[in-house]
């Protein structure tokens, strides 16, 4: 499974109260996320239940919950990479904010498409497929997908945090008890 991402930059940044990722509008207000991050599991809500909907088994849902990451992102106007490491692995994600479909790995295994857009207030929302076979795109109102939504947050312009709020939504509704805060602190 992925873990979270964001950084530091000269570009300036937006810092907006999250909103519910569901009742988001498409909009062009980018930020930059640009830097080095570390996840901080004492003030995250937990994973195991949005795991145990995607089909974790709960063994390994209790060793992802519990790992310790570190997510370097690096943002050009058409792209943003992170490179997300843990003790059991590095992996690097790679999103196209402009909703162009990207290959990702998926949270149970093998690749699936991720569709990356901005949203209000600066926020970036990733919805990626639950299979190689399913649609991800947010204009399909029955789409089923993991979807996380990122935002800086901070005094003033200086974003200390960045926020990963996860959800699972089958055939277009949200799953009761998936909904997670993943909270990322600038190194």
């Amino acid at each position: 499974m992925h873990a979270a991402f964001l950084a530091l930059s000269t570009r300036p940044v937006f810092v907006a109260p999250v909103v519910d990722c569901r009742g988001a509008v498409g909009m062009s207000m980018a930020v930059d996320f640009s830097g080095q991050w570390s996840m901080d599991l004492k003030a995250s809500d937990p994973l195991r239940p949005t795991l145990k909907a995607l089909g974790v088994p709960s063994l390994l849902a209790a060793v992802i919950e519990r790992l310790r990451v570190e997510q370097t992102v690096v943002q050009d106007d058409s792209m943003v990479r992170v490179t997300v490491k843990t003790p059991l692995a590095t992996d690097v994600v790679e999103l196209r904010p402009d909703s162009t479909p990207t290959k990702v790995r998926g949270v149970t295994g093998g690749e699936v498409d991720a569709v990356t857009r901005w949203l209000d207030g600066g926020r970036l929302e990733t919805r990626q497929s639950l299979d190689a076979a399913a649609d991800c795109s947010p204009d399909d109102p029955r789409a089923s997908c993991f979807v996380t939504v990122r935002s800086l947050h901070g005094d003033g312009g200086d974003a200390r945090e960045l926020w990963e709020e996860v959800e699972v939504v089958r055939e277009g509704q949200p799953v009761p008890g998936t909904t997670a805060r993943r909270i990322l602190r600038k190194a």
